[in-house]
């Protein structure tokens, strides 16, 4: 089963998906990464231009890039019901 057939579980802080056991969680995203997700958007966006970002997640990262001035934002989101929360 791939990550796009998992069910994923939304909690205010963190994303995330139980294994095939049952037994371990499986951390997608989680808020502690806001200050990572931060610097690493203003560091993306110096200069401006366009930006590509690869998986939404918790749209943590991409708040912080619409926050600069850039020429264009496009992300690409692979799972079903992250689709359905961006």
């Amino acid at each position: 089963m791939s990550y796009k057939d998992k069910i994923l579980t939304f909690e205010s802080d963190e994303i995330y998906y139980n294994d095939a056991n049952n037994t371990i969680k499986m951390e997608v995203m989680m808020s502690w990464e806001d200050s990572v997700m931060k610097k690493s958007a203003d560091y993306i966006c110096q200069g401006s231009g366009d930006i590509l970002e690869i998986g939404f997640g918790m749209g943590i990262a991409a708040d912080y890039i619409q926050a600069n001035s850039i020429t264009s934002h496009t992300i690409v989101e692979n799972h079903p019901q992250i689709i359905e929360k961006a």
